[in-house]
């Protein structure tokens, strides 16, 4: 009987040996079944305009982790697939101050709108302020009209000139983010 449990037990403690080797992977059934969680989503909608435009095209809408969208023509945006809870939204649009705030959605398959905001327009330089820099940066190429200057044709009539000048007097001394939200 002696010569019979020795290979039984070098088998067994070979077996042993291997499953707890490092790099050596013992598949185990999970004892959990596989996630088939839902997750519940909705849209958000709204309009963003920009100050001294008719047209409201390319103004980039960011909603939590979400890839950003783009607004069309009339300002609009909508956002499908949001999650419920509580998300932060950003607005932005190069020479404009930004708009940020927090939205939240409640239910599934909820549509939420959002209360329309206006992008003041004058920050050329990006820094959240629209102030002497902006100035400074207008008066450099006010009267231009070749493209690389026509990033400070705030009003888009191909041209920076006295249009732009007063759009960027106006705000002065304005800073961002503006507030966006709920209506």
């Amino acid at each position: 009987m002696k010569s019979c449990s020795l290979p039984l037990l070098a088998l067994l403690t070979c077996t042993a040996l291997a499953s707890c080797s490092p790099g050596v992977e013992t598949p185990s059934p999970s004892p959990y079944p596989p996630s088939t969680v839902e997750v519940a989503t909705g849209t958000v909608t709204g309009k963003v305009v920009l100050q001294g435009h008719l047209t409201y095209d390319g103004i980039t809408v960011t909603i939590g982790e979400l890839p950003p969208v783009t607004t069309r023509s009339d300002g609009t945006f909508a956002v499908q697939g949001v999650s419920q809870g509580q998300h932060a939204i950003k607005v932005e649009k190069a020479g404009y101050l930004s708009a940020e705030g927090q939205l939240t959605l409640s239910s599934k398959g909820e549509t939420k709108t959002l209360a329309s905001v206006t992008l003041l327009a004058g920050d050329l330089n990006g820094d959240g302020a629209i102030d002497l820099f902006d100035l400074v940066v207008i008066s450099t190429v006010l009267g231009a009209q070749e493209t690389e200057s026509l990033s400070a044709d705030l009003n888009r009539d191909g041209a920076v000139n006295v249009f732009d000048l007063v759009l960027v007097g106006n705000n002065f001394d304005q800073s961002g983010p503006i507030v966006f939200g709920s209506p």
